[in-house]
């Protein structure tokens, strides 16, 4: 009986873990819902600056969007190196990197990724960067 509490007891820490350890790597990942009514959001947001070696730096915004919707996305912020790309369903980066603006028609039904990065190495490694990103989804 003793060996079956604690493998019941051993499942469940491991169970724990793994449940921190998936809030921790999804933590820079937020699904984005559109108040009732409305098609459009606005996210301030901070970040530390990428350290070239982690997702740090990096922030995704996953969008769900359906064929013949129009996906526009517009990022605001005071340092020059924070930028955008974004993701199809197929997972394929826009050609457009480093983007301040990015406005297209959706051609595949899915979920986009647009990744906020702030591309800063060296001296700015402990500076903050902040930013507003303008989400705006058309149609349908």
């Amino acid at each position: 009986m003793k060996q079956i509490i604690s493998l019941t007891t051993a499942c469940a820490v491991l169970v724990l873990q793994a449940a921190v350890f998936a809030q921790d790597t999804d933590a820079m990942t937020h699904c984005v819902r559109f108040n009732h009514g409305r098609n459009s959001a606005t996210i301030v947001g901070t970040m530390m600056p990428s350290d070239g070696m982690t997702d740090k730096g990096m922030t995704t915004y996953v969008v769900k969007a359906h064929k013949g919707q129009t996906l526009a996305v517009r990022l605001k912020s005071s340092d020059k190196r924070v930028f955008f790309n974004v993701m199809n369903p197929a997972f394929d980066v826009n050609r457009d990197n480093d983007l301040l603006y990015w406005y297209r028609p959706i051609k595949k039904s899915g979920e986009y990724d647009i990744r906020v990065v702030s591309d800063k190495y060296g001296d700015h490694l402990n500076k903050t960067c902040t930013y507003t990103l303008q989400i705006k989804l058309s149609g349908h």
